[in-house]
């Protein structure tokens, strides 16, 4: 008997998930519309219609057209029956702020929100997120950037020190009833990057930050999936042996008369390692460095035919942005 249960209970949210995804593609539509396209009958539609009815998940009204008799019942998606929250940790040029992208079910951008603080701390995110989910009460998911190591929701290391060694993920479970994803800012960026592109077939790509103040680092997508290596810490590429140590490495690239070297060994290194389609450079040291100039070092070592695609981008905002809804929406999926 609980066999049967089980699967009649797996059967519907199956049917569920199949009514959802054509509403979200459609926003509107009839039961007869629904069965059509689900290949589910008109029974099944209007039953799970009715529940999404009763949830607040979708509304009922008589708007379409009849040619007689009853008019049929229209079901027109809620789109914000769930909100989205998308959280940036911003600790660049010595500015602390935490930016807040708020998207509706669709992934549709509703506001943007940006806190200035003399430091980022959980208190500052707990606060923060309170104010949000206050204004927006169906808020169901969250995903957080951070400027640093995530491994397990544990931030290991971090440009905001005190997130360092901290289990945010959590300690925000603790607090909010919501549902929590938390990652380097780059993967989130990468991610965001690589879906805008709409490549026809899966490529290798990857994301390297120059950013003032901060060591560099990279993030890759490995033939169209995020890859972050055995324990998330893929991409820490002022560890490589390209100088005499980490801070040598980052005192070079932050000069104009001695970033070349550094930044192409780095690039071929990726290269040699990777062989990717693309890599992206982006952050504020880009004002002192020219892309030509590193293509052609690079080529002292790399032949053309297996150089990538070297590419600048001077704001990542909104791939960051769109990063972290497109992770909230693969996870409604």
């Amino acid at each position: 008997m609980s066999d049967a249960i089980n699967t009649t209970k797996a059967v519907k949210i199956q049917n569920e998930k199949i009514i959802r995804s054509i509403l979200r593609q459609k926003r509107e539509i009839t039961a007869l519309q629904l069965s059509k396209l689900s290949g589910l009958s008109v029974a099944t539609c209007g039953n799970i219609l009715k529940s999404f009815v009763t949830r607040g998940e979708v509304f009922e009204t008589e708007t379409e057209l009849s040619t007689g008799g009853r008019r049929p019942r229209v079901f027109k998606l809620n789109v914000h029956y769930e909100i989205l929250i998308g959280m940036c940790i911003k600790t660049e040029g010595g500015r602390n702020a935490i930016e807040v992208v708020i998207a509706n079910i669709l992934g549709e951008e509703i506001e943007t929100v940006c806190k200035q603080l003399l430091s980022i701390t959980v208190d500052e995110i707990i606060l923060f997120l309170e104010e949000i989910t206050k204004r927006y009460p169906t808020c169901t998911k969250v995903a957080i950037g951070i400027p640093g190591v995530v491994r397990d929701g544990q931030i290991e290391n971090c440009d905001a020190p005190s997130l360092a060694q901290i289990d945010l993920v959590s300690l925000l479970r603790r607090r909010f009833n919501l549902s929590f994803f938390i990652d380097n800012e780059l993967s989130f960026s990468l991610l965001g990057y690589y879906r805008e592109q709409s490549y026809s077939d899966p490529k290798t790509i990857g994301l390297l930050t120059l950013v003032d103040g901060h060591p560099p680092g990279v993030r890759f997508i490995l033939d169209g999936k995020p890859y972050a290596g055995n324990s998330n810490f893929a991409g820490e590429i002022s560890l490589l042996p390209v100088d005499s140590n980490p801070q040598e490495l980052v005192r070079k690239i932050h000069e104009p008369k001695e970033y070349l070297e550094p930044v192409s060994k780095i690039l071929t290194s990726i290269t040699a390692v990777m062989n990717p389609h693309t890599i992206v450079l982006t952050g504020e040291l880009l004002r002192i460095m020219n892309i030509a100039d590193i293509k052609r070092k690079c080529m002292e070592w790399i032949p053309s035919s297996h150089l990538p695609q070297i590419e600048k981008m001077k704001d990542v905002t909104q791939c960051y942005f769109n990063g972290l809804i497109h992770v909230l929406l693969d996870a409604n999926d």
